[in-house]
């Protein structure tokens, strides 16, 4: 995981992300929601989405939606490119969203939504 620590950036997401955040990989059997809702979460001030990149292209993604006036808040639609599964890229943007939530939110609550994907053993680091 170190050694490609220093190649990740994660950073808010845009609506201009739209397509390389779906081709990170089918998700949910084909039945992703993020392809019909992308937009609107992105456009939602009370959402808050990151992409992780390396080297510009996108490798990951996740949100967060804060509801209740501020008092909960959920992680959403989080994914990682299986070539870079079990490499801590999730751990960063869940950091930054972490980060973003104590900032930002009063919430007492957390939702996870943990839709974790297995390790990929074959990783290169020639990206």
């Amino acid at each position: 995981m170190a050694s490609i620590a220093k190649d990740v950036v994660i950073r808010r997401a845009l609506q201009e992300d739209f397509e390389a955040v779906l081709s990170i990989g089918e998700m949910y059997g084909g039945r992703d929601y993020l392809k019909a809702l992308y937009l609107p979460f992105i456009e939602n001030k009370d959402t808050y989405a990151v992409v992780a990149t390396i080297q510009d292209a996108v490798v990951g993604f996740s949100m967060t939606t804060t509801f209740d006036g501020g008092l909960t808040v959920m992680s959403r639609a989080s994914r990682v490119h299986e070539k870079f599964r079990g490499l801590g890229i999730y751990h960063m943007m869940k950091e930054e969203l972490e980060k973003h939530t104590r900032l930002k939110s009063k919430a007492h609550n957390l939702v996870v939504n943990c839709d974790c994907g297995k390790a990929n053993p074959e990783y290169s680091e020639d990206v």
